[in-house]
């Protein structure tokens, strides 16, 4: 059995106490109940079995847990973790903390993880902008009111929509991205319409140098192989992102493998039930219609921050643990930094 995937999140002891303190003396008024929501979104995440919490602490600022009595006060959230530690309930690591200004740029880890910062808001834009990371600090928190919903929508049949208002949810940023559908090379039109709106949603437009943007597409291909869909995909990103350097894998895949039509990033997860090919081509006006085929919803949502979607974590480490175990079965490797 895979190993459970767990996001790296770094967290300044700053922002720890400063996250629990607001929540204390919280003022309650109507008007600001989204932003106390938030901040117990973070709080949840921090102190989450689903993450790997890095913190910039030592060993001696947490109380020992087994027969020593501590020789000093310690803080509530410092008991709290030792407790978990101990119980195996919280992945703790101390030491080579990174910043939202250290970031090593060829480290994976460090490249899917969130940063939770006492930084200035200008530091923690310039910083994902330039990494496609998330970093949230006290100045710019209430900007990211999207991590508490579903971001989503129900589409019908004939509704006038487009991929790239759908798929409008901040934060978006992001460096990495896998998209699973068994259906997406069916047709190289389909491919083309549909492909090009989403990846023209969801990329941005270009990346520190040194960090190229890794795409991973698992489908079944039919007849097609895996250099006929790697061209298309490659000549449709060039036309929409001249300026992002990327690395795309194709793994061909059985219909069996996969089921869901989805897509995650390193910071969101997108399923869309009928698939991501709703858009067709209008002979009747020779351009792209933007008339829905199909009858469906879309599901767009930040896993690990949800305390009301709750299923959305572990989809979203089950499609990574599934698409690992399908490259390891094929002894191939993958460039997708999600899954390395």
């Amino acid at each position: 059995m895979a190993e459970r995937y767990r996001k790296h999140v770094y967290c300044e002891k700053k922002f720890l106490e400063h996250c629990i303190k607001t929540i204390a003396e919280w003022k309650f008024c109507e008007e600001n109940f989204e932003e106390l929501r938030l901040w117990m979104c973070i709080k949840t995440l921090i102190f989450s079995q689903d993450i790997v919490l890095h913190l910039d602490i030592t060993d001696d600022d947490l109380p020992p847990t087994y027969g020593v009595k501590p020789k000093k006060e310690f803080s509530v959230w410092a008991k709290e973790l030792a407790k978990m530690q101990s119980e195996q309930k919280i992945h703790l690591k101390l030491g080579d903390f990174v910043t939202p200004n250290t970031i090593n740029k060829s480290d994976n880890k460090q490249l899917t993880a969130y940063y939770l910062t006492c930084c200035d808001s200008e530091t923690c834009q310039n910083c994902m902008e330039e990494c496609g990371v998330l970093a949230i600090c006290p100045e710019n928190l209430k900007n990211y009111k999207a991590i508490l919903y579903d971001n989503g929508v129900a589409i019908k049949r004939n509704e006038t929509a487009a991929w790239k208002k759908i798929i409008n949810c901040s934060p978006c940023l992001c460096n990495s991205l896998i998209l699973v559908d068994n259906y997406i090379f069916n047709d190289f039109k389909l491919l083309d319409d549909n492909l090009k709106q989403i990846l023209d949603a969801m990329l941005p437009e270009k990346l520190s140098f040194d960090i190229p943007f890794h795409i991973s597409i698992c489908s079944e291909m039919g007849n097609k192989t895996e250099q006929d869909c790697l061209m298309r995909v490659e000549n449709l990103i060039k036309n929409i992102r001249p300026n992002l350097i990327v690395k795309i894998d194709i793994l061909k895949c059985s219909t069996n493998e996969f089921h869901d039509r989805i897509i995650i990033t390193n910071n969101i997860y997108l399923s869309c039930g009928s698939g991501f090919e709703i858009f067709k081509y209008d002979f009747k006006i020779s351009k792209f219609s933007t008339i829905s085929t199909k009858t469906t919803s879309v599901n767009i949502l930040f896993p690990f921050f949800q305390t009301f979607v709750q299923w959305t974590t572990n989809a979203y480490s089950n499609i990574i643990n599934e698409v690992s175990r399908v490259l390891k079965s094929r002894n191939a490797k993958m460039e997708n930094r999600l899954i390395s």
